[in-house]
Formats: structure tokens, C-alpha cells, sequence
């Protein structure tokens, strides 16, 4: 597609609206918005790169898109972890996989009283975790 701009102005930048059919042309004469037809899609795909995405949102991506590539066990919390590998055999894993699906378990067996609506100041969060009962 063709284009002139008034005679002796010099363009000085160019704008396109991804699935628009507009294109912004600055020039030193001023600004023109040109519509050049068929250039939008008329299905957008969610699946792709947002064009119209903030800063902040493009890193989110950036950072889920590594999280998904990473194997869950090897995401860690805990900062010392950070770079050791671990050489544990299988029997300390199997122990310390057995050692968490316990407490797992425990805290499950935690149950709660019926709480019951009482005066003011009552069912305030301390006394609230007080009632809990171990099993």
C-alpha cells in the first residue's frame, strides 16, 4: 500500500493497531491515521500473545510460562534450599514423603465445634481457635 505525505514533510513515526485496521503516520505536516482494509483479523485468538497486554502483564506470562516448564519438586520455599541438589537416597525420600502425609492427616483430624452466635466479643478469633479439639 501507497501513501504520500505533503510535499517537503518527512515522516517521523509510524503506528500500527494490531487487529484494527488502523495504521498512525506522525509526520513533520502533522498526523494521519490511515485505514488499510483486511490488515485486522477479524478472529482473535485468546491463545496468543496479547498485544494490547500492560508491562506487568507480559511478565506474569514470562514467569508463569517458566513455573510450567519447571518440575514441581524442584520448586522451593525455602532459601538455603536454593541451588543444592538433593542427594538424598530413595528410602530418606520415601520416610520423609510417609513423615508428611502423617501430619497431613493429623491436621485433617482437627475438627471444630458448632459455633453458636453469641454476645458481643465472643466469638472473637482467639477464643474462636480456643474451642478447636485435637482427635
Amino acid at each position: 500500500m501507497k501513501h504520500s505525505v505533503a510535499k517537503g514533510s518527512q515522516v517521523t513515526s509510524v503506528k500500527f493497531l494490531p487487529y484494527e485496521d488502523v495504521l498512525g503516520v506522525g509526520h513533520r505536516g502533522g498526523y494521519s491515521s490511515l485505514v488499510i482494509p483486511g490488515s485486522g483479523e477479524a478472529n482473535f485468538d485468546a491463545y496468543e500473545a496479547n498485544p494490547f497486554a500492560t508491562k506487568k502483564q507480559t511478565q506474569e506470562a514470562v514467569v508463569h510460562g517458566l513455573l510450567e516448564k519447571l518440575p514441581i519438586e524442584s520448586i522451593s520455599l525455602k532459601i538455603k534450599e536454593v541451588g543444592k541438589v538433593d542427594t538424598a537416597s530413595a528410602e530418606v525420600k520415601d520416610k520423609e514423603a510417609r513423615e508428611d502425609e502423617e501430619a497431613r492427616l493429623n491436621e485433617l483430624k482437627i475438627k471444630t465445634k458448632k459455633r453458636v452466635k453469641k454476645m458481643r466479643g465472643k466469638s472473637k478469633t482467639g477464643r474462636v481457635e480456643g474451642t478447636k479439639v485435637k482427635q
